[in-house]
């Protein structure tokens, strides 16, 4: 995975490989790409402008006024946890079971 943004980067990058036994999920900058089974297919990724402040707005709405979340808190709880294990799995050069 690689995400570069700001002053330091000279050049703004976002992509993002996931391979896994039955195909791949590729994301290049605003394309997408699904591979399975020998077939790709383009993936519609929509626009990330303005992502920040709309999911800032959405958890302090979520803390004061009680308001649904569009993804589970369990949901994003299990997401770090693949994060974290992707991120343990780079630095030991080992599959990370969850």
């Amino acid at each position: 995975m690689i995400y570069g943004k700001g002053e330091a980067f000279w050049q703004a990058e976002r992509d993002l490989i996931i391979q896994g036994s039955q195909g791949a999920l590729v994301i290049e900058g605003e394309s997408g790409q699904l591979i399975r089974d020998g077939e790709t297919r383009s993936l519609a990724m929509g626009s990330r402008r303005g992502l920040f402040a709309r999911d800032t707005t959405m958890v302090l709405d979520h803390l004061i006024q009680g308001t649904s979340l569009y993804v589970a808190v369990s949901e994003s709880v299990r997401a770090l946890r693949v994060a974290d294990a992707a991120r343990r799995s780079a630095e030991l050069g080992q599959t990370i079971e969850l």
